[in-house]
């Protein structure tokens, strides 16, 4: 879908920078004699259609996205002068559309402008065409880059919640919560103390492990409570054994770790 997006952004902005060298030229004629778009027109119009594309399809995909900035920046100066020589090529065969009779004598008699006011004169819808689709593209980049970081994010969230979510099983906390109920109404001494064993273990889930490390005690202390808070499940006592290496308690590790 981003890629589609960005396909069309290109041919939006193909049409448009290249609309504004037809529409300037044909308003300009309008006052003077009135010709309308001229073939000189379409041949910049098409000249800017393929800078546009190279520059938002390749140079800035492959160099200035990859942070290849002073690369991408020779080769958009490149780009333009190869457009504007090709165009005003004098040899081309499309020359004869670009220069009218009346500029070729004005040339030939030194009576024009300099070389160099020329050229940038010609350069002008071409350096235009480009600064404006950079900065088209950079904008439209930066938001596809963080509507993507927030979709990232939204993932992240939801992927936390599910973790969080299998690690405190509703059966298991029912079946915790019932059988301290069946505790306390028998008086049992056991009862505060499972309490709190489920009540530690919701602490660390909740509020310890927002933390990106934590002491493996704590991990082994979560493991520990859960295995006999599963004990009550049976009066007559379950067969279960369980040693866990607290040789390390401080050593740090990732939250949750071992809880799958």
């Amino acid at each position: 879908m981003i890629k589609t997006s960005r396909k069309s952004n290109t041919w939006m902005q193909m049409l448009f920078w290249g609309g504004i060298w037809l529409f300037i030229p044909f308003i300009a004629s309008l006052g003077n004699d009135g010709r309308g778009i001229s073939s000189r027109s379409i041949i910049i119009f098409s000249g800017v259609l393929l800078m546009v594309f190279i520059n938002t399809e390749l140079l800035l995909p492959r160099l200035y996205f990859k942070k290849k900035n002073w690369i991408y920046i020779l080769a958009a100066i490149a780009m333009v002068l190869v457009f504007v020589s090709l165009i005003y090529w004098e040899q081309a065969p499309w020359s004869e559309y670009i220069y009218n009779p009346e500029r070729q004598r004005k040339h030939s008699s030194g009576r024009g402008p300099s070389t160099s006011s020329r050229f940038l004169f010609h350069s002008m819808p071409f350096l235009v065409s480009l600064l404006g689709s950079t900065l088209v593209e950079l904008a439209s980049f930066a938001n596809r880059k963080e509507k993507e970081s927030a979709i990232l994010q939204k993932e992240k969230v939801e992927t936390e919640i599910k973790f969080l979510k299998s690690q405190i099983n509703p059966h298991f906390l029912f079946n915790s919560l019932n059988n301290i109920y069946t505790l306390t109404l028998i008086k049992s001494d056991d009862a505060p103390e499972n309490l709190l064993k489920l009540s530690n273990m919701l602490r660390y889930m909740i509020y310890d492990c927002n933390a990106q490390k934590v002491p493996l005690k704590k991990e082994l202390e979560y493991i520990q409570n859960f295995v006999d808070l599963n004990l009550l499940k049976d009066s007559r006592g379950l067969n279960v054994k369980v040693h866990l290496d607290d040789r390390k308690p401080d050593l740090m590790i990732a939250p949750m770790l071992f809880i799958p």
